[in-house]
């Protein structure tokens, strides 16, 4: 009989669970699954850890990044450009958007920072015309920046109110409801309150979707002296990791107190509901929510959370969670990262997609990209002999990797733990696992270590033991 390895589901119960119990340190591609590869970095570590960061486009490439109290950009070497010390809160983190050629960064305790993309000099204020107030979130909506859960020069925090420069001019921002505001179709909108903090950004030419914790808006633009439509179209699937949320072309993916879910703007859908998400709720630290970091890999077209565990007790993420959008399927790694961001998406003719970058915990900046460890699957349970016992004397594990061992998991009742036979590895002449085994239900732990072009599933070689 043969198992194909499906879909990684830890949410759906062992016994007859069409995919994988665990599926740790692999990915799911072209159908199967092949190498995780850990993070990898070289060169200068960052000088301490790391609040938030962005690759920038044109018209030049590199790494923008935060701490606590500087702004860096890093292409060969890291470059300081902050010539003040700004006051990010232990607890908080920095958030960045590329207007063209304007690099915008935003920590809610400063008044938001801009820098020209390759130019020299350092981080200086956003507004030179007129003044923005101090915002945790920004984004860019058409031809507006956009910025959210503000607090004014006075210290008043208006956590469910978003604002926006003029009409192509980013650094442009009249005080709202002015006649130079109107005219320049600048403003501001207060949303819902009821649906807490401003927690995300994101848009397109015409449209863009605010999240707060308890709910979407998206922001349509009408122009004139409306400027934008605001229209709440979801209740309840909200945004509760503010760094979570990953923009693929108009789709947004993102964590709601439901779960994993994706928006195009009008409608939501839950992707990890019976699946991963209360694996996920299971293991995630809440005490670091920040931490949660989502990235896009456009080559491989993986997504990336990186997480604190609950059990790890650090705020340095040490799990990831991966799925691919394209087959709808999820696995999960072992990899600590001190953040993670983007590949480059908007890319020149000739140019290939960029791999995610991260921090390691040493916080060298490089890319998973280093030498596969072990990875581990476990199968579905299945009464081999409906309604009685089978006896398995063997299991061929169907992988392209010679360094693999094999464990089967048996039980006679729903009640009983599992318990494993010992690591076996197959022998070389039949590719089998020998095992003498008998039980009602039967699973396989299948450890690889080393390169994974395919892991299929396994096979397994069992008779009838009859019925009790």
């Amino acid at each position: 009989m043969n198992v194909v390895f499906k879909e990684w589901l830890p949410d759906v119960s062992p016994l007859g669970n069409p995919g994988l119990i665990e599926c740790q340190n692999a990915l799911p591609l072209d159908g199967t699954y092949k190498s995780f590869q850990p993070l990898t970095g070289s060169g200068t570590a960052a000088p301490s850890s790391v609040y938030g960061g962005i690759w920038s486009s044109s018209p030049l490439t590199g790494v923008y990044f935060a701490t606590l109290t500087n702004l860096y950009r890093q292409i060969t070497n890291q470059s300081a450009l902050s010539a003040a010390t700004y006051n990010t809160d232990a607890d908080g983190y920095w958030r960045f958007i590329q207007y063209e050629s304007l690099m915008i960064a935003t920590n809610y305790a400063d008044l938001p920072q801009a820098h020209t993309v390759g130019a020299a000099g350092n981080f200086s204020n956003l507004s030179t015309s007129g003044t923005t107030p101090a915002a945790q979130h920004v984004g860019v909506i058409g031809q507006f920046v956009m910025l959210g859960n503000l607090k004014d020069s006075g210290g008043t925090a208006r956590p469910y109110t978003v604002q926006w420069s003029s009409i192509d001019q980013p650094r442009n921002w009249p005080t709202p409801g002015s006649d130079t505001a109107i005219a320049s179709q600048s403003g501001e909108q207060v949303l819902n309150p009821a649906w807490g903090d401003v927690m995300g950004i994101w848009g397109n030419d015409q449209f863009g979707v605010i999240a707060q914790q308890g709910g979407l808006t998206r922001a349509t633009y009408v122009g004139g002296t409306t400027v934008f439509q605001f229209d709440e179209f979801e209740s309840g699937r909200g945004c509760l990791f503010p760094n979570s949320p990953i923009q693929i072309g108009n789709l947004t993916y993102y964590i709601s107190p439901a779960g994993f879910c994706v928006t195009d703007g009008v409608t939501v859908k839950n992707i990890g509901a019976n699946k991963v998400d209360n694996y996920f709720r299971s293991q995630v630290n809440f005490i670091y929510k920040p931490k949660v970091r989502g990235a896009a890999d456009f080559q491989k077209e993986l997504l990336y959370w990186a997480f604190c565990s609950s059990t790890s007790g650090s705020s340095v993420a040490d799990q990831l969670i991966i799925y691919n959008w394209q087959e709808d399927r999820w696995s999960r790694a072992t990899n600590s990262s001190d953040g993670i961001i983007s590949a480059r998406h908007s890319i020149t003719a000739g140019e290939s997609p960029r791999p995610i970058q991260g921090w390691q915990a040493s916080r060298t900046l490089g890319s998973f990209s280093g030498t596969p460890g072990t990875a581990v699957f476990e199968s579905g349970e299945v009464e081999l002999n409906e309604g009685g016992f089978s006896h398995v004397t063997g299991v061929k594990p169907l992988v392209d990797q010679a360094s693999v061992t094999v464990a089967v998991g048996y039980r006679n009742d729903q009640a009983t733990a599992a318990s494993y036979t010992s690591d076996t590895s197959p022998t070389s002449r039949t590719g089998y696992a020998d095992f003498r085994n008998s039980a009602r239900y039967h699973r396989t732990r299948v450890t690889v270590t080393g390169t994974i072009g395919s892991m299929q599933g396994v096979e397994f070689n069992a008779q009838p033991e009859g019925s009790v």
